[in-house]
């Protein structure tokens, strides 16, 4: 099984891994695991392509930015 070993860790991010591992009743090794899990497991998003797309829709449905007074109103819209 490969083993990672972690230089350069502050000791205010030790602690909170070991807090967090804790609350959990886990140990910090296997906190760790779960934390590098759940974070490559979210999906990566391709900027490029993202801002393609949210181009091509704005020019798609062109819009005049809102000012404060149309954001305010329809907040106070929304409440009713």
């Amino acid at each position: 099984m490969p083993t990672l070993t972690l230089k350069g860790m502050s000791v205010q991010l030790y602690a909170r891994l070991k807090k967090r591992a804790e609350a959990e009743h886990r140990s910090i090794n296997r906190q760790a695991i779960l934390l590098l899990e759940q974070e490559l497991a979210r999906e990566t998003i391709d900027v490029k392509a993202w801002l393609e797309e949210n181009a091509r829709l704005r020019k798609r449905y062109p819009m005049k930015p809102l000012t404060i007074e149309e954001i305010d109103a329809f907040k106070k819209k929304g409440r009713r």
